[in-house]
């Protein structure tokens, strides 16, 4: 029996560790869906470009000229000279030069002595600062049958087996997330400035807010139920130990 008081400590601190981990992937995959190289409409930005030639960085003398176009091709800065920072050359766009949206392309040429190299850099102007794919309805299916795909893998699992079946529903709060996410950022992007209809909005909004509220839901039952395992499993060895079972 104290095999079995052991495996009971064993289960409860791996369940813990398991609510941990998944909050941790939670938070680290939210990061990545809306981390991008992209800016805010009607907003001044940096462009922080390193000057390397030949594969090697370039000298503090280096002087780097940029060209930027709009995303209909049309130039919107024309071979202008970028400050040179040392580590990086940079350029400022002011708030009236970003107030088209879309994907902006630059050509950047480094002259250093006798080197001389360009790099091409794109980057994206949208209403809300985040950058959407073009794929991004196929991404939002994806997303929720994959989210109920381990929703409905958590309840194959008996109650017994409830390390697997915690995993699963974190793992769809987890999916349900980036959905939620990505539905809200596709909407500001894609009917900001454009007049959306008020039932279109409402719909959306509470289609994002229905998700967020069963997220929460699920994340209520699967901290309750990690508990009160933990709680049943502490009980179990603590009879054990009390009716001195080996």
């Amino acid at each position: 029996m104290k095999n079995i008081n052991k495996k009971a400590s064993r289960q409860s601190q791996e369940g813990i560790y398991l609510l941990i981990a998944m909050i941790f992937i939670m938070i680290f995959s939210m990061n990545n869906v809306i981390a991008a190289t992209s800016y805010k409409q009607n907003e001044a930005i940096d462009l922080k470009i390193p000057c390397i030639n030949n594969n090697t960085y370039c000298s503090g003398s280096a002087t780097c000229n940029i060209s930027i176009y709009y995303p209909n091709e049309t130039i919107l800065i024309d071979n202008k000279l970028m400050t040179n920072k040392g580590a990086y050359h940079n350029y400022s766009l002011s708030a009236v030069q970003t107030s088209a949206i879309g994907n902006f392309n630059a050509v950047i040429v480094c002259i250093d002595g006798d080197a001389k190299g360009y790099t091409f850099k794109e980057f994206i102007i949208t209403p809300t600062g985040r950058e959407i794919e073009n794929n991004s309805s196929s991404i939002v299916i994806g997303l929720a049958i994959l989210m109920i795909l381990f929703l409905v893998a958590s309840y194959v699992w008996e109650s017994k087996q409830w390390m697997m079946k915690s995993a699963f529903i974190a793992l769809s709060m987890m999916i349900g997330l980036i959905l939620a996410n990505t539905i809200k950022t596709m909407a500001e992007y894609q009917f900001s400035g454009m007049g959306m209809s008020g039932t279109l909005t409402s719909s959306i909004t509470l289609v994002t807010i229905a998700l967020y509220l069963f997220i929460s839901y699920l994340f209520i039952y699967l901290t309750v139920t990690l508990f009160k395992m933990i709680s049943n499993k502490k009980k179990i060895a603590e009879h054990v130990r009390l009716n001195g079972g080996e």
